[in-house]
């Protein structure tokens, strides 16, 4: 059985996007990203897991039509916790949040912090460890910094780089599969003279 990161009914089930590919090319822009401030090792390690959640037969009958929602962001939240220690915390807390924003630590009372997301059932994900190698935990290693402002700012400070290298990311190669046409724009040499004379046209039109 092959495990989809994304369908498009419009085209023949094997043009839709392998969930292996959109996890490895994800993961290699997001290091690709991160790697100016030393957390290559960090942001790889958040593209591979992100959307491990959707190795569920849950998830993959959704891509077939079935109508639900299935929790896809939670599952490599919780691998992360519990493979990489502190690092893995940090992940969990840009894993959970890449497509509905960074969640509060919370309480178990709020269904919505990620103490309770860590805990919560979930639909058996199990699969990915049959297609996805995970770094070992000591190499998910947490960059140089020297803290400026205490060491909490400059974690959460961390998580939020790290957040924007993955978010970015994971946007740019699922853009690059089901909307080609408008990705290959990003690719085009553009000086501040001509985006400033296409944005002139456009506002006198």
């Amino acid at each position: 059985m092959g495990f989809y990161a994304h369908s498009d009914r419009e085209n023949d089930r094997n043009q839709w996007q392998l969930l292996k590919a959109h996890l490895g090319d994800t993961a290699v822009n997001a290091a690709r990203f991160a790697k100016t401030f030393g957390a290559e090792k960090l942001a790889y390690a958040a593209g591979l897991l992100h959307d491990v959640g959707k190795y569920s037969d849950a998830f993959q009958e959704l891509l077939e039509g079935r109508p639900g929602r299935v929790d896809h962001s939670t599952p490599g939240a919780v691998e992360a916790a519990k493979r990489f220690g502190p690092a893995g915390r940090l992940l969990a807390y840009m894993i959970a949040g890449h497509h509905c924003g960074l969640p509060d630590w919370g309480s178990a009372a709020d269904e919505s912090s990620l103490e309770a997301r860590l805990s919560k059932g979930l639909e058996d994900y199990s699969a990915f460890v049959e297609e996805i190698d995970l770094p070992a935990p000591r190499d998910v290693t947490l960059p140089n910094l020297v803290p400026s402002a205490g060491g909490g700012f400059c974690a959460q400070f961390l998580i939020r780089l790290v957040y924007s290298c993955l978010v970015d990311a994971d946007f740019l190669n699922t853009e690059s599969v089901l909307d080609p046409d408008n990705a290959v724009f990003r690719h085009r040499p553009y000086s501040l003279k001509d985006l400033s004379r296409e944005l002139d046209s456009y506002l006198v039109v």
